[in-house]
């Protein structure tokens, strides 16, 4: 925006130096304002708030143009004034701000518009005004010849009205004949092959010559050269000789001789890391350059414990291959560590802590060397004996902790610390040091003698100026502020310059919250002649308490003012209160609508008792689209992509919508179940092989005015979901409100409807899904209702989140617990005909009952139950490792009819047990497997068991789980960092074990399945992606489970 504000005052027809010194203390006549039709200016004559009748003073006038500019809107803002009869008459006038609509390029042919918008650096909704043509004429104009078309034509022209709020131009470019490389020439000594350099670069004979491309590739080269072994190569500025539209370029070069490095005698460095040092300069290394680079590595290896270490660098030039060796001789010597750190002379600070303190000192400061680090990262030894047979043996020269090594430099810094420590507890002439060490073999000692001198203590503290706050009250402030993080200011304590300072800052603040905006706090200190008493003054100059006048909203393009308003809690008349209008602010930004908020006092550096405020804010992009890609072992690949439109209609609501497309392909991994699987997904459509997820929401901002923030949302969600047992299709409408008492703690409730559809398709050959699946109740059994069913939920759910990430923790615990009711009715298929329509009840058995009559249509029938799952996980760092626990249960209170399947609890697979197969195929404990291929063996096996608990299987095809009403699961896991590999992977041991029921077991029937395994975890940058092999300790045959380890993969850990 234009900082452009005009004060003119015009008097028979000239204007004069202090135009309004004629004017002052006379009578305002009229006071008129001019703006476009758009504009409301009832509102801008209450910001400038100068009535008929007022005496004109110059503070008015200029007060008025400040309210006004601070609107934001405006590019301009003036005043004029006229004298008629002994008074004056005022016309102010604001010209709106113009805003880039639209950037249109035409005419490009060969130039690139990525390109040539980047040199515009113009985009929608940046301001614009008179000299924006030219800026882009001139801008497209270098872009062009730059990109090789010198004699290019721009037009730049406006494609909307000239005053409208929004603007259009349109950059016309004739590009004309470009400037073609004729021919690229490397120069000098280049010791490469033509055909290698020019393979290495992107500027080629024929093409367009572009300056961009030949400025990189100057650089590309340098780095080539470099990475060949020509650490000394120098590649110059690149020459363009152009004659008419030909052109040719020269890279002159000059390789230098190629460089080879040895390095001897070390256990930590390598020739790699060697050249990551060497000297950068294009020039080659002088003799003082190749000392300091000694100098330098001996540095490094004394600061991870070396002390004696030697480097010698000598070199040896071939000239026939022109070729120089560069021998690095490293004399490591021994590790040596401070053993012991006395203190002689310290008696008000315990040497422990003094110790304590140094050593804190230097584990901070010495983890701090990139190079280094990577190196302590990467080698947990520093030397690794080994067998004959190449295997390692163990450490044999272990890193030493870096509050163990010897750092003359560093130790002398923490010096400082320790004199830090003893002032804050009055030793204002405290003696630290000098540092003295004394050597043992591999062992140090070192001393640090201590001369503490006179302690000084406070005496008095007074105060002076002082009318908003008595004596009393700000003697607590003192006291408060130091006792929060130092030592408390009150009488006979021990004298702290910080400490005071602090409570100089904590007053100052308590006045702010005060109104005192303008107030200034001094502090005098008076010492006795001994030194052990202190006098404190604080002395303040408090200036006017500021009330708000009035307040203002700038930088809202689309939204709405009332919005913003909303959040903030000063209203016009009250005190101007620092942390007051720090929490508007913040409450402003939790809008989640703008990239930068402001609330500010208008004019501020001017003290006056009314002041007006300004919420100024930047609006981010409204439009966001991203897409993603994943695969795990149970939904195979899996892509996603989201729409979100912030700020609906300016009321800083979200509209969003989302799509998740994933199809299964690693039939495998379902153990028994893998050929009914793949049977099943030839006969499915390629549509219907799809598992979808398709969400359409709108959500409004928090309501910071309703108790615990509420904000409501509502979503229209579509899934198809292909499992072992069944395949749905469900469509949901649901109305959510989020409730947020803290950061960290969400209570949600959602009414819900949902109309679902149970299926299952032909399978190949003469087999038919309903034979596999109960459609009915019979005999008392599980029923799996294919049709359609309609439904009512309600479901509560709290949510406490204290995890450092929530993607990929490191510490923290999360903890959750949601709760279903639900109401509806199930609608089978219609019985037109039992063949065609699938409708016929069959025993969940994979084998062909007798044939029975025709059953009548099957009936309507109604539902309801309670489902409540809950879930605690912690995540505990210790000893360079982090430990996972999770612990979930779930529960299903059948209250009318049954459970539907979609609704049951199902385990297996990679987010509950690993190393069972994907899918939830764990059969329930308290089930009963028969083998129904055998006559009799449902009697002999499962006599007594309730005919709901029983499912039968063959000797080639598994039982299919139906799912149960309880489960319990445990996950242990430690994540080991790879250091050696990278910061971003980890080694994963695990154990899963839990189990599932169709009835809750009493405390004597629970048992347990378990799964453990090894897993590899790398924090890309699209999530953490997992691989695990998992083992199943005690696999059950007659439930299908396979005894071979099974691997899981997917985007995301627990």
């Amino acid at each position: 925006m234009s900082a452009l504000v005009l004060l003119a005052v015009i008097a028979a027809g000239q204007v004069s130096g202090d135009a309004l010194a004629p004017y002052r203390g006379q009578t305002v006549l009229s006071v008129d304002v001019s703006a476009s039709e758009d504009i409301d200016v009832d509102e801008l004559r209450s910001l400038i708030d100068i009535q008929p009748g007022y005496l004109l003073s110059s503070d008015v006038v200029g007060d008025a143009l400040k309210r006004l500019y601070a609107l934001g809107r405006f590019s301009d803002v003036g005043v004029t004034a006229e004298r008629l009869s002994g008074t004056v008459s005022l016309h102010f006038y604001v010209r709106p701000i113009r805003r880039l609509d639209e950037l249109e390029i035409k005419g490009l042919e060969n130039a690139s518009e990525t390109e040539l918008r980047r040199a515009l650096a113009t985009k929608s909704g940046s301001e614009v005004d008179s000299r924006t043509a030219q800026r882009l004429d001139n801008a497209a104009t270098d872009y062009l010849r730059s990109a090789g078309f010198p004699a290019a034509k721009v037009d730049v022209s406006l494609a909307s009205a000239p005053d409208a709020a929004m603007v259009s131009y349109v950059v016309t470019v004739v590009e004309g004949t470009p400037t073609r490389v004729h021919r690229v020439r490397f120069t000098g000594r280049p010791r490469l092959a033509p055909s290698i350099l020019s393979n290495l670069v992107e500027t080629e004979e024929g093409g367009i010559l572009h300056q961009g491309t030949v400025e990189t590739d100057a650089k590309r080269l340098r780095d080539a050269y470099r990475a060949h072994g020509f650490l000394e190569a120098e590649v110059s500025t690149p020459r363009m000789t152009t004659e008419g539209s030909q052109a040719v370029v020269n890279f002159p070069i000059q390789a230098g001789d190629h460089i080879v490095i040895e390095v001897e005698g070390s256990t930590v460095l390598t020739r790699g890391d060697v050249v990551a040092l060497w000297p950068t300069s294009d020039n080659k290394p002088q003799p003082a350059d190749l000392e300091l680079f000694a100098q330098r590595l001996e540095a490094h290896y004394r600061q991870i414990g070396f002390l004696d270490a030697q480097v010698t660098l000598r070199s040896k030039r071939d000239a026939a291959k022109e070729e120089t060796i560069y021998r690095l001789r490293i004399r490591e010597g021994p590790i040596v560590r401070v053993t012991r750190i006395v203190f002689p002379g310290a008696n008000a600070i315990r040497p422990k802590l003094l110790e304590a303190q140094i050593r804190s000192y230097l584990s901070r400061e010495l983890e701090t060397g990139e190079f280094f680090q990577r190196i302590r990262a990467a080698h947990k030894c520093l030397a690794w004996p080994r067998s004959m047979d190449g295997g390692k043996q163990g450490c044999a020269v272990p890193i030493p902790d870096p509050e163990d090594r010897w750092i003359t430099d560093t130790y002398k810094d923490a010096l400082d610390e320790i004199t830090a420590a003893y002032h804050a507890i009055g030793f204002r002439n405290v003696k630290v040091g000098p540092v003295e060490s004394r050597r043992r073999e591999n062992d140090i000692s070192v001393t640090v003698p201590v001369v503490e001198g006179t302690q000084t203590t406070i005496a008095a503290i007074a105060f002076s100026g002082n009318e908003a706050f008595t004596a009393a009250e700000l003697l607590e402030t003192v006291e408060a502020a130091g006792s929060e993080d130092g030592v408390a200011q009150r009488l006979n304590a021990p004298y702290s310059a910080a400490d005071i300072e602090d409570a100089r800052i904590a007053i100052l603040r308590r006045y702010r919250d005060l109104g005192y905006l303008y107030c200034h706090a001094f502090t005098t200190e008076k010492f006795s002649h001994d030194g052990r008493d202190a006098e404190v003054t604080f002395r303040f100059e408090e200036g006017p308490q500021v009330h708000i006048e009035r307040i203002l909203v700038r930088g809202n393009r689309y939204t709405n003012d009332s919005v913003i308003r909303s959040r903030i809690s000063t209203k016009p008349g009250d005190l101007y209160r620092l942390d007051r209008a720090l929490a508007d602010q913040r409450s402003i930004a939790e809008l989640g609508v703008f990239s930068n908020v402001r609330v500010k006092i208008i004019d501020e550096e001017k003290p006056a008792e009314r002041k007006d405020m300004v919420a100024e804010v930047t609006e981010r992009g409204r439009h966001s689209i991203e897409g993603r890609f994943g695969l795990s072992s149970a939904e195979g690949p899996r892509v996603s992509a989201s729409y979100s439109h912030n700020n609906v209609l300016g009321t800083a609501s979200t509209f969003s919508t989302s799509l998740r497309l994933n199809r299964q392909l690693f039939f495998g991994l379902y153990g028994e179940h893998s050929e009914l699987m793949a049977n099943r997904y030839e006969t499915l459509s390629a549509i219907d092989q799809l598992e979808r997820a398709l969400r359409i929401g709108l959500q409004s901002p928090k309501q910071k005015e309703l108790p615990f923030d509420p904000l409501a949302r509502i979503d229209l969600v579509h899934e198809r979901e292909n499992a072992i047992s069944y395949l749905s299709d469900s469509y949901s409408a649901i109305l959510g409100v989020d409730f947020t008492p803290t950061n960290s703690l969400t209570f949600s409730i959602e009414p819900q409807i949902s109309y679902t559809n149970i299926a299952c398709e032909e399978l190949l050959g003469t087999k038919k899904c309903t034979e596999e699946l109960l459609t009915q109740r019979l005999s008392g059994r599980r029923a799996i209702d294919l049709g359609a069913r309609q439904a009512v939920q309600l479901s509560p759910s709290i949510t406490l989140d204290k995890r450092d990430n929530a993607f990929n923790p490191t510490r923290g615990f999360y903890a959750s617990i949601k709760g279903v009711y639900a109401i509806g009715r199930a609608q089978p298929p219609a019985a037109t005909s039992a063949s065609s329509q699938n409708t016929v009840s069959r025993e969940f058995e994979p084998t062909s009952l007798p044939a029975a009559p025709s059953p009548p249509p099957p009936a309507e029938r109604t539902f309801s139950y309670t489902r409540v799952e809950a879930r605690v996980s912690a995540y505990v760092p210790t000893n360079g490792l982090v430990l996972a626990v999770s612990a979930r249960t779930g529960i299903v209170g059948i209250i009318d009819g049954d459970v539907p399947i979609d609704e049951r609890f199902f385990i297996g697979g990679r987010s509950t047990l690993r190393g069972f197969p994907e899918g939830g195929t764990v059969i329930p404990e308290d089930a009963c497997v028969y083998d129904s291929s055998i006559d009799g063996d449902e009697e002999f096996t499962c006599g007594g068991v309730p005919e709901r608990k029983k499912l039968g299987r063959t000797a080639d095809e598994a039982p299919l789980s139906t799912g149960g009403e309880f489960f319990l699961l445990f996950k242990v896991e430690a994540r080991i960092p790879m250091a050696l590999f990278s910061d971003n992977v980890s080694l994963g041991f695990f154990m899963d074990f839990g189990n599932l029921w169709i009835e809750p077991p009493t405390i004597k029937d629970l048992s347990f399945r378990v799964g453990t395994g090894v897993g590899i975890r790398w924090a890309s940058p699209v999530g953490p992606l997992a691989l695990d092999i998992g083992v199943n300790t005690n696999p059950k045959s007659i439930n299908g489970e396979p005894s071979a380890p099974l691997p899981h993969f997917s985007v995301t850990v627990f």
